[in-house]
C-alpha cells in the first residue's frame, strides 16, 4: 500500500514537473498579435528587447518585410511594414533556425534585378552606408560599405534597376575605383512590363564626377545639365534656388557641410557658366521665419507659398517633414518638437 503511494506521489510530482516546462515554454514565444499596428521602430525595439534578431530585410515596392529569430525560444516571426507601421506580422519558419551573424557577409544576389530604390533601402537597413556614388552614361554606380562586417559592394544601375552587383575591395578611401566595362552589363536584363530589356551597346560619353573631396565646379562646365546637377547632389550640393531668364536657368547649389554656393547657368540642355557665389546664404529664409513658430501654423504658410508634403517619418519625438515646390525647384526639410519648428534646413531628398 505504501509503495502504490509513494508510485502516486512520483506520478504527480513528474506531471507537475512536466506542465511547469511545458508552460515556461509556451511562454516564451512572443504573442505577434500584439505587434499589429505599432509604429515599426518601436515594434522592432519591442522584439529586440524580447531576445529577437533581425536575421533578414528586404524590399519591395514601398513594403518593407523583416524576419526575427529567437534563439532561445527558437520562435521565427516575420514583420511587414508600409509607411512606417507594422501592417502585418506572423510566425513563419524563414528563420532557417539561426539569426545571422553580424559578421556574416550579406547574400548580394539578391539584389539582382530589384528596382533600384528599393536595392539601396535593403543595403541600408542591412548595416549598409553609401560611400561613393559615380556615374558613365547611364549607369549608375555606388559603393556601399557595411563596418560590422567589413563587406563592401557595388552595384550598377540603369534604368532604375539594379542590373548588375558585384562584391569589392575598393570601399577604403580609394577614388581611383575602376568603372569597369559596360559590356559586362549586356548579360543582366530586368523582366518587367515597364522597363524594357536592357542592352548597353551604345554608351554616352558625358560622365558624372565620382563622389570625393576634390570637387571642382570645372568638372561640370559643359556638361549635361541633367548629369551636372546629379553630380551636384552626390557631391552634398542641394538646389536652394531656381530661375529663369529667357532660355537661360539658372539654379542655385549649397553645401551646407562645406559652405560652398555654387551658381550654375544652363542653356538648351548644357551648362554653359559656372561660378562661385555668395548668395545662398541668403537663400535659406525658412529657418529664420518659420524656427520657433508653431508646427502646425508653419505647415501651413508653407503650403500657402506652393509647398507640397512629400514625405513625413517620426524619430522619437521629433517629426520631420519634406516639402518640395515644383515651381521654384525648391527642397526643404523641417524638424518639428513639441508642436514647435526646430528648425528648418535646404535638402535635396525630395526627389
Amino acid at each position: 500500500m505504501k509503495c502504490l503511494q509513494l508510485k502516486n506521489i512520483f506520478l504527480v510530482i513528474v506531471l507537475a514537473v512536466t506542465y511547469s516546462s511545458q508552460s515556461q515554454s509556451n511562454t516564451n514565444l512572443l504573442d505577434v498579435s500584439q505587434l499589429n499596428g505599432m509604429k515599426s521602430k518601436a515594434a522592432y525595439v519591442t522584439l529586440e528587447q524580447n531576445n529577437f534578431g533581425n536575421s533578414k530585410t528586404f524590399q519591395e515596392d514601398d513594403v518593407t518585410y523583416k524576419l526575427w529569430y529567437n534563439s532561445v525560444s527558437g520562435q521565427c516571426i516575420k514583420t511587414y511594414s508600409k509607411n512606417f507601421y507594422i501592417a502585418r506580422v506572423e510566425n513563419s519558419t524563414g528563420c532557417k533556425g539561426k539569426s545571422t551573424s553580424v559578421n556574416n557577409p550579406y547574400d548580394i544576389n539578391s539584389l539582382n534585378k530589384m528596382k533600384s530604390k528599393a536595392g539601396y533601402t535593403t543595403l541600408e537597413q542591412n548595416g549598409f552606408g553609401n560611400t561613393k556614388t559615380f556615374q558613365e552614361g547611364n549607369v549608375t554606380y555606388k559603393l556601399w560599405y557595411n563596418s560590422k562586417t567589413g563587406q563592401c559592394v557595388k552595384t550598377y544601375s540603369r534604368n532604375f534597376y539594379i542590373v548588375k552587383v558585384e562584391n569589392s575591395n575598393n570601399c577604403g578611401g580609394n577614388t581611383n575605383t575602376g568603372l569597369g566595362s559596360i559590356d559586362n552589363l549586356n548579360n543582366n536584363t530586368v523582366s518587367t512590363t515597364s522597363t524594357p530589356t536592357i542592352s548597353t551597346t551604345q554608351t554616352n560619353t558625358t560622365t558624372v564626377t565620382s563622389v570625393n573631396n576634390s570637387f571642382s565646379i570645372s568638372d561640370i562646365s559643359g556638361m549635361k545639365s541633367k548629369a551636372a546637377y546629379v553630380t551636384l547632389e552626390q557631391n552634398g550640393y542641394a538646389n536652394s534656388k531656381t530661375f529663369q531668364e529667357g532660355n537661360v536657368t539658372y539654379k542655385l547649389w549649397y553645401n551646407s557641410k562645406t559652405g560652398e554656393c555654387l551658381k550654375t547657368f544652363s542653356r538648351n540642355f548644357y551648362i554653359v557658366k559656372t561660378e562661385n557665389s555668395n548668395n545662398c546664404n541668403n537663400t535659406n529664409v525658412y529657418n529664420s521665419k518659420y524656427k520657433g513658430l508653431k508646427s502646425k501654423a508653419v505647415y501651413t504658410s508653407i503650403e500657402q507659398s506652393g509647398f507640397g508634403n512629400t514625405k513625413t517619418f517620426q524619430d522619437r519625438n521629433v517629426t520631420y517633414k519634406l516639402w518640395y515646390n515644383s515651381k521654384t525647384d525648391e527642397c526643404i526639410k523641417t524638424f518639428s518638437k513639441n508642436y514647435y519648428i526646430a528648425k528648418v534646413e535646404i535638402s535635396n531628398s525630395c526627389k
